[in-house]
């Protein structure tokens, strides 16, 4: 009778296992899947806007930066990694401090993604 009830144990516990390593998988799946479209859609925005102007904002008026707004709060902790890991930088880094404060309507003022980044990382 242990003996069952052991087998049943463990083959419990690995279901459970493999469900859980299933979820981490699909939530990792997600996040590349997110990166994927946030770069692709940068890289569009450098297509279409006027590579001359120094204002951040000019970058935003375009369809390629509203895929990246519209893909909502699922978005922000994989646009914070990406700046985070290096990712992001420059003018990149700049539209996505702006995409973020978009996303979560936050009111944080920054004229720099460098000083988004510290103040939102440690609100």
């Amino acid at each position: 009778m242990i003996k069952i009830v052991t087998k049943k144990a463990f083959i419990l516990c690995l279901c459970c296992a493999l469900i859980l390593c299933a979820c981490g998988n699909a939530e990792e799946q997600k996040k590349s899947d997110l990166k994927k479209v946030i770069l692709y859609n940068m890289e569009k925005i450098d297509e279409v806007s006027d590579p001359v102007s120094s204002n951040p904002y000019d970058y935003t008026k375009n369809e390629y930066y509203r895929n990246i707004v519209d893909l909502g709060k699922d978005a922000v902790p994989v646009l914070e990694e990406m700046y985070l890991g290096g990712e992001l930088t420059g003018l990149h880094a700049f539209i996505s401090a702006i995409a973020i404060s978009e996303i979560t309507d936050s009111d944080i003022e920054f004229s720099t993604a460098d000083e988004f980044f510290t103040k939102w990382i440690g609100r």
